[in-house]
């Protein structure tokens, strides 16, 4: 389960991933590891963490999974994936009578052996998952992201288009004739002059993100058969800006940007990762909710058809008047139509959890799938929630996505303010030229004393500027848009995390109390059926203890199944969510000051 590879793509991988490479380029970022490398990497948590998979902690051993810290890999570090652990699956209890049998609340996930790839780079989905398989096939499989992963590499052929202002350009050409001149119009039988000439000339010029703009050139005339001297030509020219254009800062703006809209995107894909693998765990849990919630209704459908049976007895041995076979009866009929019900539910969440990972194309409507982990019970204590809202600030893609958006405008605001400058350049001409009358010999007579310099200032300036003091005056009002923006952003990122994190706390409670609730139910529906076996109670009421027994059931799972899914929108909420599950993907490094190279 520890493979691990390098990869040069942009496919999002997981701790437990098989080996496997994709073809997109990825760029800079440190995103291209299957499984984290064995560094001295520090956890995302705390050794306790996780509600879904386990860590190898010395409490899992004995069934008890912790809350976790909610702290920061240290910087620069990968994050740390933790070894599942070597417990043994959860096991159920045999079927009995009991309503609460069969209810599947273990404590762990079970370990599930590695997917495995087939020819077209899509993972097969296998009949039984546990959920970090689950989001591995998911992520690999899933189409939305296969079409999202590409904005990046797209993107970053603008660095390229950015980058090639400062390639150097090389030019010639070459061309050659004859000239007849005649010495006399009007003569018949006058003399004429013939004159073959070959001309060529090269030059190369480079623009330097300095301002300044270099280009050299050699020109040479030559012909024969002529008095015509050949000439041989050689310049080279400066031209440095001094105001407007002048500096790295304003002529590295666009390809800086264009890095920046690069890293946008790798946010962007983030983000839908995490919607995405959120999406599949919140739904593996709602699968394994209506699966228990099937089995219940089933316990129920058999319980209150032992009812039946019981009251039908006791009528014909005259126990109990005929009339309390009504509400029997009214309560097998009730439980197949929950039955019914559940099914249904059954269904319809199955198909929508093998969407979620089935490739394009390929059939999943008729298919099972054997989920291996059943819904447990994460114990210990929840990190102060301005933990949470602290590492939300940081990790949240929307955010980095809003800061690099800022420094975009920074360098739209430097553009701006440099193009309100004057155009002024300092220039330097040299040229050299030599004489003779044969290309040889003129390329000898360079070293000779004929050159010529030249060097100047020349500007220009335009009346009013009124394009460029609205350009300018538009970047610092967008700046400030977008930096409220920030703000307004940071403040519903902390809501929404402080929200999601109430909502766990509640959860977590819901379930003691749930718990508490079915087994005082329990005992009330024993004590219910016995007295009606002595006579001193009726089928009504035993149907009525078994229906609240029933919702208790309904309401335990539940609450379990919603608390583990709770948990997951907590940590998608704070940018977590991919750090936990030991995904590593682009973007995960907060933006810190200049994002650029």
């Amino acid at each position: 389960m520890n493979k691990r590879c390098v990869v040069s793509g942009l496919m999002l991988s997981v701790a437990a991933a098989v080996a496997g490479c994709s073809s997109l380029d990825l760029g800079p970022e440190p995103s291209n590891v299957v499984s984290p490398s064995d560094r001295g990497a520090v956890s995302l948590t705390d050794p306790n963490l996780n509600a879904v998979t386990p860590l190898a902690a010395p409490e899992v051993a004995q069934g008890v999974i912790e809350y976790g810290a909610a702290t920061m890999p240290a910087q620069g570090q990968s994050p740390q994936t933790m070894p599942a652990a070597t417990q043994p699956a959860t096991t159920q209890p045999a079927a009995t009578t009991n309503p609460s049998r069969n209810l599947g609340l273990g404590n762990a996930p079970a370990s599930q052996p590695t997917p495995t790839r087939n020819a077209l780079g899509h993972i097969d989905v296998p009949d039984a998952l546990d959920v970090q398989n689950a989001i591995l096939v998911g992520l690999q499989n899933n189409v939305s992201l296969r079409v999202q992963r590409y904005n990046t590499p797209i993107q970053r052929t603008q660095e390229e288009t950015q980058r090639a202002a400062f390639d150097p350009t090389v030019s010639g050409q070459i061309s050659g004739g004859r000239a007849v001149t005649s010495n006399g119009s009007s003569s018949r039988h006058g003399q004429s002059n013939t004159a073959d000439t070959v001309n060529a000339n090269a030059a190369i010029s480079e623009f330097l993100p300095t301002g300044t703009t270099i280009s050299a050139a050699i020109r040479s005339n030559n012909v024969f058969y002529s008095d015509t001297n050949s000439s041989l030509d050689a310049g080279l020219s400066v031209t440095q800006a001094l105001l407007r254009g002048a500096g790295l800062d304003v002529n590295l703006a666009s390809l800086r940007s264009a890095e920046l809209s690069t890293k946008i995107t790798q946010f962007q894909l983030r983000g839908f990762a995490e919607d995405l693998v959120a999406n599949i765990e919140e739904t593996y849990w709602d699968l394994a909710f209506a699966e228990r919630q099937v089995v219940i209704v089933e316990n129920a459908l058999e319980v209150a058809q032992e009812q039946l049976d019981s009251t039908n007895a006791s009528i014909r041995v005259g126990r109990v008047a005929p009339t309390e076979r009504a509400a029997a009866q009214a309560q097998v009929a009730f439980e197949r139509e929950q039955l019914i019900s559940a099914k249904s539910t059954l269904e319809t969440t199955r198909l929508r959890f093998l969407e979620l990972i089935t490739p394009a194309g390929e059939p999943f409507w008729n298919r099972t799938i054997t989920l291996q982990n059943a819904p447990f019970v994460p114990q210990g204590e929840m990190d102060p929630v301005d933990k949470h809202a602290s590492v939300a600030l940081r990790l949240r893609p929307e955010i980095n996505e809003t800061k690099l958006q800022i420094q975009q405008n920074d360098l739209t605001i430097v553009q701006t303010r440099n193009g309100l400058l004057p155009q002024l350049d300092f220039f330097v001409n040299l040229d050299k030229t030599a004489f003779s009358s044969s290309f040889g010999s003129a390329v000898s007579n360079l070293n000779g004393p004929d050159y010529s310099a030249i060097a100047g200032i020349k500007g220009s300036y335009d009346l009013g500027n009124r394009a460029e003091n609205a350009a300018y005056h538009s970047s610092i009002l967008t700046r400030e848009q977008t930096l409220e923006s920030l703000r307004n952003l940071e403040q519903t990122v902390e809501i929404d995390v402080r929200t999601a994190y109430i909502q766990v706390v509640n959860l977590r409670q819901q379930i003691d109390a749930t718990r508490a609730t079915r087994e005082a139910d329990e005992i009330s529906l024993q004590v219910e059926t016995a007295k009606f076996k002595a006579g001193r109670s009726t089928s009504l009421l035993v149907a009525q203890t078994q229906q609240k027994l029933l919702d208790d059931q309904k309401n335990e799972v539940l609450a379990v199944t919603s608390h583990l899914k709770a948990l997951v929108e907590l940590y998608r909420l704070e940018g977590s969510l991919l750090y936990r599950r030991g995904i590593d993907a682009p973007g995960g490094k907060p933006v810190e000051g200049p994002a650029w190279h």
